[in-house]
């Protein structure tokens, strides 16, 4: 339209006239007003910013840092007028101040409850921005957080319920919001529905095939599901994320555990190795390298990865299970029960055949 190009027509006119002006009102109004326009000029759409590109042409944030030498402009201005004035200003200017104050207060005050949690925000946000896709998916997500928290399943299901239907809403006012699919993925594989699930994960790779992540959570779809095939879809998802982003630390690792459930070991070294390389706080990771040093007869460094990965997660109960087969073979079957029943307490299911080699040992050494 026209009439929008009187906007940015007035900025420079703004700008041209303080400039003519500024041997008889001074330089600082001249210099607020670029520095204003300077830190505001990557928010103009003069370059790529994802956010206000795709979601919001126009946002209140934009202006924190903007708005500074304005404010100080104002301030200077009416620090000026009172000085003007003279005894008689000094009143005037603290009452002005006082009121500025106190509205400021009183607004802030009615407006704090908004923040008072992420979920509160939201729901806010999504009264005053009901047709905001962006909103709806990041309302969703709230519930969705909500959900995993619930200790009790009643409200568990109701938080996963509304989740899918502000993930849904998000969608219904924009299509590509690929997002919103990623979150119905989660939400699906949460409720143990990996087909949809892995469904959903597809959609928000074809919208947006760089995001690293949704490969990553279909790969990880697929090695649970474990279909015929699917180790190899797994596979071949983790390459693409990596290929997308080699400094992801859970992208190497995924791959790792991958190549593990596939039987290729020393592949599977290689990107675990990589993985912790990036990232070396990783439980998971390590327990798996560790079991598959012990696949590979190196028991000294499983046992190290085992024991580590225990320290920084001691309810890990898959460690324990791995570390028990590596002491069981090392000739410790003592301490191999030891782990065997903490992996029992933590909610693990004991393999017979485990069992039965541990036992076995005992009773060879006379332990049992």
């Amino acid at each position: 339209m026209w009439w929008q190009c009187l906007f940015p027509a007035g900025a420079v006119a703004v700008a041209g006239a303080l400039f003519v002006l500024r041997r008889r009102i001074g330089r600082g109004p001249l210099a607020a007003v670029l520095i204003f326009a300077g830190t505001l000029l990557p928010a103009l759409g003069f370059f790529s910013v994802a956010y206000h590109i795709r979601y919001s042409f126009v946002a209140d944030h934009f202006l924190y840092l903007s708005a500074v030498p304005l404010l100080a402009l104002i301030v200077s201005g009416l620090a000026r007028a009172v000085e003007r004035l003279g005894r008689r200003g000094a009143p005037a200017g603290l009452a002005v101040a006082g009121c500025v104050l106190v509205a400021f207060g009183v607004k802030t005050w009615a407006l704090g409850g908004n923040y008072r949690d992420p979920m509160v925000l939201w729901q806010t946000t999504a009264r005053q921005n009901p047709d905001s896709a962006i909103v709806h998916c990041n309302l969703g997500h709230r519930y969705m957080v909500e959900a995993l928290k619930a200790k009790d399943r009643g409200k568990m299901l109701r938080c996963l319920d509304q989740a899918e239907c502000e993930f849904r809403r998000s969608l219904e006012l924009d299509e590509g919001m690929d997002p919103a699919y990623t979150n119905l993925g989660y939400l699906f594989g949460v409720r143990g529905d990996l087909d949809r699930s892995t469904h959903y994960y597809s959609e928000a790779i074809r919208i947006n095939p760089r995001g690293a992540g949704s490969y990553l959570s279909r790969a990880e779809n697929y090695r649970t599901r474990a279909r015929r095939g699917d180790l190899a879809r797994a596979l071949s998802d983790c390459d693409r994320a990596v290929g997308i982003d080699p400094r992801r630390a859970d992208a190497w690792g995924n791959r790792g555990l991958v190549l593990a459930d596939m039987g290729r070991y020393e592949e599977a070294l290689v990107s675990l190795n990589r993985s912790l390389a990036l990232d070396p706080i990783q439980p998971r990771i390590l327990d798996r390298r560790g079991a598959v040093y012990g696949e590979l007869g190196r028991y000294n460094r499983a046992l190290r990865d085992l024991d580590r990965a225990i320290r920084l997660d001691p309810k890990l109960a898959n460690a324990y299970r791995n570390r028990a087969a590596v002491l069981n073979r090392v000739g410790r079957p003592d301490r191999a029960m030891e782990d065997l029943r903490t992996y029992d307490r933590l909610g693990g299911q004991i393999e017979p055949a485990l069992l039965r080699e541990v036992r076995a040992r005992q009773a060879a050494a006379g332990g049992f």
